[in-house]
């Protein structure tokens, strides 16, 4: 039973994530990264036109233009693009590869709390799955940003760090170590800016191990070095190639093309490490009532508390390395200029950070009564409700800009796309054009079929915990 259900929540949920896909909608950030996407194929790194739209690129000679956003995310892409080139069209193969990505995170967070707490696995699937879709992942499973890629390199990596530090007593095994390098290179290509995560977890890890070998010093200082060179040697292949791409791009290896655009736009390295900016902005991503996660995963809020205030249920160097991966990341995009997000739903930087409330969330299930369960399960149903809507019209419903502080994103923009009939799921897009529905039963058959599949996924589930 249990290996059929393990089994049975990432394909329904990558069938859920698949129907929501955005099939419409192109950004002056979305259309330059798939053009760089198809590029790359032709092993180019630069775009050779852009359009009135288009976003995020500066231009470095007649014809010649550098997209300014991090590389990981269009590398990623351009195989997938290219070789569906004429078979599907690049949104909805970029949606595809986004969902596949948030459905393996879902199987690396079953590990990740297996190994934490290997009690009832129907509780850590239904944790898993009400994280999930009663958050950002499934948000951002539906189209092109980095943050579905962010989130698995992310779970990837706690895994990993999980893994060493679970055996620093005894053999690191080689593969965790060179996994952990692999999913920091691909974190870092994806966005450089988690360099300060990537350096805080990998300190944290070496301070664990050389702790531990206390009693027989010169051998743990020789083990240590042996991984910790097999890391470096693995993380350096990612690190190169960023320096040589800077270099092709802007001509000088130490420049990116983001940092360059930064300063075009007056904003120089895009930090600003004032303490008061830094704490608006978490208070703008964790409590404004505009698009924090407490107005529109208000559960979210719930467990990140509880696991600051019960740090007790999780072993002392675990529970450090957990908030590492939540703090750490937190502070460094509060001190991002563009900390909001920008033209996105919700605080989108806290993605991956939502995946891992599954984690407390699955010790809250177990050892809570059945009160508490309702509220969780009210609670997510909101959000889950919610999703549903700003998948099914525009997962770029509006700015944090176009809203007053007493004005909410979805309540105003996303409610509003519904009402004036702005669709682009692929479900959506299967019923009207395909079966010939018309509105409004096109809308209702969508929703009522995505909340369906997702439902009962939880009601299995909840009812074989009972």
């Amino acid at each position: 039973m249990i290996r059929r259900d393990l089994g049975l929540v990432p394909l329904l949920s990558l069938v859920v994530f698949i129907f929501t896909i955005n099939t419409r909608y192109y950004t002056g950030y979305t259309r330059p990264l798939i053009d760089l996407s198809e590029n790359i194929c032709r092993l180019k790194l630069y775009l050779e036109k852009i359009d009135w739209y288009y976003t995020d690129y500066i231009e470095v000679s007649p014809g010649k233009y550098v997209f300014t956003a991090p590389i990981g995310t269009p590398l990623l892409l351009s195989i997938p693009i290219c070789l569906l080139r004429d078979t599907l069209p690049p949104l909805f193969t970029g949606g595809l590869i986004m969902s596949l990505l948030i459905t393996a995170s879902i199987i690396i967070l079953y590990r990740i709390i297996r190994e934490l707490d290997p009690g009832d696995k129907r509780y850590i699937l239904t944790s898993i799955t009400l994280s999930i879709f009663g958050s950002l992942p499934w948000i951002y499973s539906s189209h092109i940003f980095p943050q579905a890629p962010l989130t698995l390199y992310i779970t990837a990596s706690l895994y990993t760090s999980l893994m060493i530090i679970k055996s620093r007593f005894g053999v690191i095994h080689i593969r965790y170590v060179i996994l952990n390098a692999l999913f920091s290179g691909l974190m870092f290509l994806t966005d450089p800016s988690t360099t300060t995560l990537i350096l805080s977890y990998t300190i944290y890890l070496l301070i664990t191990i050389v702790s531990s070998s206390r009693k027989n010093f010169i051998y743990g200082i020789t083990y240590l070095l042996t991984r910790s060179i097999l890391w470096i040697l693995v993380f350096s292949v990612f690190l190169l190639f960023q320096l040589y791409y800077d270099y092709v791009t802007t001509g000088d290896p130490f420049q990116p093309p983001e940092l360059v655009y930064s300063n075009i736009r007056g904003l120089g390295t895009g930090l600003n490490l004032d303490p008061q900016k830094i704490v608006y902005a978490i208070y703008i991503q964790l409590i404004d009532f505009r698009k924090s996660l407490l107005v529109l995963y208000p559960l979210t809020i719930f467990l990140l508390i509880y696991l600051v205030l019960y740090r007790d249920v999780f072993q002392r160097d675990i529970w450090v390395l957990i908030m590492v991966y939540v703090i750490v990341p937190l502070i460094t995009y509060s001190a991002w200029h563009d900390y909001h997000g920008g033209l996105s739903y919700g605080p989108r930087f806290l993605t991956p950070l939502t995946a891992l409330l599954s984690i407390p969330l699955t010790y809250v299930l177990r050892t809570s009564p059945y009160t508490l369960h309702i509220i969780i399960l009210m609670l997510t149903s909101y959000s889950i409700v919610e999703n549903s809507i700003v998948l099914t019209t525009n997962v770029y419903p509006c700015a944090i800009q176009d809203l007053s502080p007493l004005e909410n994103q979805f309540i105003k923009c996303s409610i509003k796309n519904l009402l004036d009939g702005e669709r682009s799921s692929f479900i959506h897009m299967l019923l009207t054009d395909y079966l010939g529905l018309a509105e409004p039963l096109s809308t209702i058959l969508s929703l009522v079929m995505i909340l369906s599949i997702i439902y009962f996924l939880i009601m299995y589930l909840y009812r074989g915990e009972k």
